[in-house]
């Protein structure tokens, strides 16, 4: 399935889903209008003194079915059941209540026919016509115009058949010209608004593919910076940063199908990333089969530092796992080593005017890379974090991760001072 056509069926069921939403609250309003309607019709039926009158008996029965009726099509509304026809039965629904509102204009006696064109309750069929917008549907906002249309000339009708009093044509032409008026403005504004909506959501589904796509490529506050419009100023922060690097690999990758190394390449990594992103990092690169992440924390640097040594000793864990998944299929174990340093970094932009990586870079990238690299130099040893990891991790967190580390004193570090290091040995398979 291409991706437009699964954008295509996003929008669709956002329309469906905003056109559903209308249809609620058009069920509300209809509900207020006829309860109204009741109020208003309890008051005239006193006035009149005729409530026992046959005329007054089909007024409440016109006004009671039509109650019952938006009564029962809000429970489908709300209940979401027949989401096919609630959408033509709320059109024809609600020309039917306003005829039931309007009737005692027509049956007991009024100045004239000018009655319905001019006073306020003829409004009603205008308001009814309008609210067909909310629909963001064709068919039913011009079932609705139609109805509301016939509705209102079928009552012109009836008030001169049972007064018998003459239409007054200019008037009737008026009434005309208003309403094709309001139903052209109401089916126009259906599609003018579905239009709307429907690019609406298409740019925002847009926006969040490619907000999640840079999500996985950089940082998330970097996403928001980048989606905010905001310039990415390098900076200098305090950060940990965790290496790891996958032993004897590339040997393997010699004699191995390419298909079949790429898959084994990407389920270590999908399990590696799995473990960074539970403890807060981010993975800043891919370098073949290396990870290279980074954790911060603006409030609480010294949580950044507890947070990468965490990871680093879930990753020894999730590495003994995926041997077992490996193992089970008949493939060799794979072995990793691991390094992390905290210190400042400069996170920002770098590469070219036609190709921009965010990153971060400095002497803590440089020493973490380098802790990973002795850990070829101990063997046992899974994974090397200095002194100032240890130190930061038991500030933060106390000793919950410090309990097993091996103090391996001043580890010799190529290209750099010796730096005070610990390590953790690997976790056998099960």
């Amino acid at each position: 399935m291409s991706g437009d056509t699964v954008l295509s069926q996003q929008v669709r069921r956002f329309l469906q889903g905003r056109a559903q939403a209308g249809e609620r609250l058009l069920a509300v309003i209809r509900l207020m209008v006829l309860a109204l309607a009741g109020v208003r019709l309890g008051f005239v039926m006193d006035e009149r003194i005729i409530r026992e009158s046959t005329q007054a008996v089909f007024t409440y029965f016109a006004w009671g079915l039509a109650t019952v009726g938006a009564l029962v099509l809000t429970a489908l509304i709300t209940r979401d059941l027949a989401r096919r026809a609630v959408p033509w039965l709320s059109a024809a629904a609600d020309p039917a209540a306003v005829i039931a509102i309007l009737l005692p204009s027509v049956l007991w006696p009024q100045p004239g026919v000018r009655a319905l064109i001019y006073e306020p309750d003829g409004y009603i069929f205008l308001a009814s016509t309008a609210a067909l917008g909310l629909r963001l549907r064709w068919g039913p906002a011009l079932l609705g115009a139609a109805a509301n249309g016939l509705g209102f000339f079928g009552l012109l009708w009836l008030d001169t058949e049972l007064n018998q009093r003459g239409a007054i044509e200019g008037d009737t032409a008026m009434a005309a010209i208003v309403f094709t008026a309001t139903a052209a403005v109401a089916v126009a504004s259906t599609a003018w608004t579905r239009r709307l909506v429907a690019h609406g959501a298409q740019a925002a589904l847009l926006a969040q593919r490619g907000k999640e796509a840079l999500g996985r490529l950089v940082a998330p506050e970097v996403v928001a910076q980048a989606l905010a419009g905001e310039a990415l100023v390098p900076r200098r922060r305090l950060a940990a940063v965790l290496f790891s690097d996958l032993r004897g690999f590339t040997a393997y990758a010699e004699q191995a199908d390419p298909a079949s190394l790429v898959a084994e390449l990407n389920g270590y990594l999908s399990a590696m990333v799995r473990v960074v992103e539970r403890h807060g990092g981010h993975i800043d690169k891919f370098i073949g089969d290396a990870i290279m992440a980074v954790f911060h924390d603006e409030a609480q640097p010294d949580r950044a530092a507890a947070a990468a040594l965490a990871c680093g000793r879930a990753m020894s864990v999730a590495l003994a796992g995926h041997n077992d998944a490996r193992a089970a299929a008949g493939l060799p174990p794979l072995a990793h080593g691991i390094g992390i340093h905290v210190g400042p970094v400069i996170s920002g932009p770098v590469g070219s005017a036609d190709r921009v990586q965010v990153t971060v870079t400095g002497r803590t990238v440089n020493l973490a890379s380098r802790l990973e690299a002795a850990t070829k130099r101990h063997a046992g040893i899974e994974g090397i974090c200095s002194s100032d990891v240890v130190d930061a991790a038991r500030w933060a967190d106390g000793a919950s991760q410090l309990s097993d580390l091996v103090a391996l004193g001043e580890v010799a570090l190529r290209g750099a001072d010796p730096l005070t290091a610990y390590g953790w040995p690997s976790v056998s398979p099960r």
